[in-house]
């Protein structure tokens, strides 16, 4: 080589005005401090820089009309790059702005090379089988695609940005070359010899590393193995990595793929997209002959269920058309089969139970492995994985938050939700990342849940919010949220969490809210339905959205399901004047079997996580009396629980709560208001807080706090809502179930 050619300047747009093609280096002439040395036109050269290690092996050209030019240019095409040694860097490409630090002109002379050994990259959904029909005429072409460049040994040449003409080979990396210098070019005498072939066109962002997904990963390597004969149906919910797993066990095996999407294959003529199936599937197979060796070939089919869906919903010219095109691709398939070990499809769904069933027995869609709603154990693992991808760090204890408070999250919402948190810290530092995490919790739902019913979230109360009931409290917290918090504890006793319980008392005596406060202590999703929400005027569509939500509360567990006045949802089959077909009965029934967990679909069973028993069902009812005995018996609504009208330690507790956040006048004795108000709930002492003070603001506008005589004012307007004789029913009702 001869001295190298200081040029000290950043690489500028290329001007693409006269030379569109690879390896151009264009560089302005007034740039050139050569005391007077001339570079000749073409002349192979390689760029060095000064922010980067990397070199490139160019022909230099000025550019053109170079004197009419206001700014000078340098360009340097990236095509073929000097690599040290043969890593994992070679394929390697960075986003950065390099710097030209200067010229290395090649002064020895420039032959042809008798012979290279090389190792291609192709993208096998864009090679030109018509072109290379063998190995022979796979390396002819590979010579016709770098004939024009010089190379050395260890360089690795890119076409990947000229799709139109590389013919599906988007890199070539020289392992070695045999000739009389260091750089040479090849003719169509040269020998070239195709030591390996690396296969590309299905990438993914995720396809680096995946977590939560090792059992699949696991089961689906077991199928890709040759002597393993047999396709494989992948269901999971959307956004659980369905494809990102494919990508990358595809990557890590070096399997080449070959992809049809669903409705976007559908054609809109009877028998294009027969003729489509065919035409894949004979390229497939031409494909494995041609490039077969120790690895499998993959057909890849997203939605299968959308290219053979069940028929019983069909009717007419749709079904007619689905039909056909169902029947097409079952038989290819079959053919596929008995064909050639070396390939393997693979379908992934959704929805499977859309699929008909005639794919899915042995010899067609034989094995299927289920990508379920990430546990909790699984979502630590993906969101470890996405914190380490993006470099963003966040604190243990809201680690822990996170992971407990996104029930239902598929790996494609962790991984939004991520960013979503980063995004918000990035433009406000100041704000605390608990508030960051709050923020984005509240504004995004995951997938699964987005089309839910009675879905409540954003819950922060707890049972200590609850003014007065200790006892009831105390209750709870060991017989309910014990078992949830602390499952290990009360497994060593033989000890499982309840499936249901019973909450009964007097109106307005804070039944809905100790539900809510058990879901946010045990941070379960809340789902509450009332009977106005359940019932349809269309025969048994009540029944389906009973299904529908044990099914969400499943995908989304550990969860907790909220029947808001069951006895009006339900009723009681001994009572007199009950016909066996009333909806409330069909409803009990469905609500029955559903408990049971004898009516899970297949579709809530594949999405469902390792969570999905942990499902509580809490019931609320002014008249347990009125409930059905088979929903009370154990295993069911295993505790009742009653929910008194507070006392007088409890009313005061209630009004210290209620009163908070009204300013009191000095004069103002809650514990004599808690004297005064017996038999009102928790309700009505809200309301008479409440109503106080608007009677204040009536009397004067400007007035800052209530008085005792604004309280007076109202006990003497309105009384309790309760009598003694209904206090008394429930504790006649608590001491006759023996319950507590």
């Amino acid at each position: 080589m001869l001295s190298p050619i200081p040029i000290d300047r950043q690489i500028t747009p290329d001007s693409r005005q006269l030379f569109i093609a690879p390896q151009v280096c264009e560089i302005s002439a007034e740039l050139f401090n050569t005391s007077g040395r001339q570079l000749p036109v073409g002349a192979p050269v390689v760029c060095r820089f000064s922010n980067s290690d990397r070199q490139f092996l160019c022909k230099w050209f000025a550019p053109p009309d170079d004197h009419l030019r206001v700014h000078s240019v340098c360009y340097v095409d990236q095509s073929v790059e000097l690599l040290s040694s043969l890593t994992a860097a070679a394929h390697k490409t960075e986003f950065e702005v390099l710097h030209v630090k200067d010229l290395l002109a090649l002064g020895e002379e420039i032959y042809i090379f008798e012979k290279i050994s090389v190792e291609l990259r192709v993208d096998c959904t864009k090679l030109n089988l018509e072109l290379t029909r063998d190995r022979r005429e796979l390396a002819e072409l590979v010579k016709d695609l770098i004939r024009t460049l010089y190379l050395s040994k260890n360089c690795i040449i890119r076409l990947d940005n000229f799709e139109d003409t590389n013919y599906g080979i988007v890199g070539v990396l020289v392992k070695s070359t045999l000739g009389q210098g260091s750089y040479g070019q090849i003719d169509s005498s040269t020998v070239l010899e195709i030591d390996d072939i690396i296969f590309t066109g299905h990438k993914s962002k995720r396809s680096t590393h995946l977590g939560g997904l090792s059992v699949s990963k696991v089961e689906l390597q077991k199928c890709l193995k040759l002597e393993v004969k047999e396709n494989v149906l992948l269901a999971g919910p959307s956004g659980s990595g369905k494809s990102s797993l494919i990508a990358q066990l595809a990557e890590q095996g070096n399997h080449p793929v070959f992809c049809i999407r669903g409705l976007d294959f559908v054609k809109s003529f009877p028998g294009e997209t027969e003729l489509e199936l065919r035409r894949i599937f004979e390229r497939l197979e031409q494909f494995t002959k041609t490039f077969g060796g120790m690895n499998k070939s993959i057909l890849l089919v997203k939605d299968v269920d959308t290219l053979c869906p069940k028929l019983s919903n069909k009717k007419g010219e749709d079904m007619s058309n689905i039909a056909r095109i169902s029947s097409q691709f079952t038989a290819l398939l079959d053919k596929l089969q008995i064909s050639d070990t070396r390939n393997i499809m693979i379908g992934t769904t959704s929805y499977i139970e859309n699929l008909d069933s005639k794919i899915r027995r042995p010899g067609r869609l034989g094995r299927e492995i289920f990508i379920r709603i990430p546990s909790e154990k699984q979502r630590q693992k993906i969101i470890s994985v996405l914190l380490k991808r993006t470099g963003f760090e966040i604190y243990s204890t809201v680690l822990d938050e996170i992971i407990k408070r996104t029930q239902g999250y598929a790996g494609a919402d962790l991984e939004l939700l991520i960013h979503a948190i980063q995004r918000s810290v990035d433009r406000n530092p100041s704000n605390e990342m608990m508030n960051a995490v709050n923020e984005c919790l509240q504004k995004m739902r995951p997938t699964s849940l987005r089309n839910s019913i009675g879905l409540i979230s954003g819950l922060t109360d707890t049972l200590d919010s609850i003014g007065g009931m200790e006892k009831l409290k105390k209750t709870l917290r060991v017989s309910v949220l014990g078992p949830l918090q602390h499952p290990q504890a009360f497994r060593r006793f033989g000890l499982s969490p309840l499936k249901g319980i019973l909450l009964y008392g007097p109106p307005g005596c804070a039944k809905t809210t100790i539900a809510r406060c058990l879901a946010a202590e045990s941070r379960m999703t809340f789902v509450s339905v009332s009977a106005a929400e359940v019932y349809s005027p269309y025969v048994g569509h009540a029944e389906k959205l009973i299904t529908r939500l044990f099914n969400q509360a499943r995908l989304s567990a550990p969860a907790v399901i909220f029947l808001d006045e069951i006895d009006s949802l339900v009723g009681n089959r001994s009572m007199q004047g009950v016909r066996s077909n009333d909806v409330h009965i069909r409803v009990l029934s469905t609500l029955l079997t559903e408990m049971d967990g004898i009516g899970v679909s297949l579709q809530s069973t594949v999405a469902t996580s390792d969570d999905s028993k942990n499902i509580l069902v809490i019931a609320a009812s002014n008249r347990p009396d009125m409930i059905d005995g088979a929903l009370l018996r154990p295993g069911r609504l295993s505790k009742l629980i009653h929910v008194p009208a507070p006392d007088e330690v409890g009313r005061l507790e209630i009004l210290k709560k209620v009163s908070a956040k009204v300013p009191l006048a000095q004069d103002v004795c809650l514990q004599q208001l808690a004297k005064q108000t017996e038999r009102y709930s928790g309700a009505d002492l809200q309301n008479l807080c409440s109503q106080a003070a608007l009677h204040g603001a009536a009397l004067d506008e400007n007035i800052q706090q209530v008085s005792m005589a604004h309280f007076q004012h109202v006990l003497e307007e309105s009384g309790p809502s309760l009598t003694s004789k209904q206090i008394e029913w429930y504790f006649q009702y608590e001491a006759k179930h023996k319950v507590l």
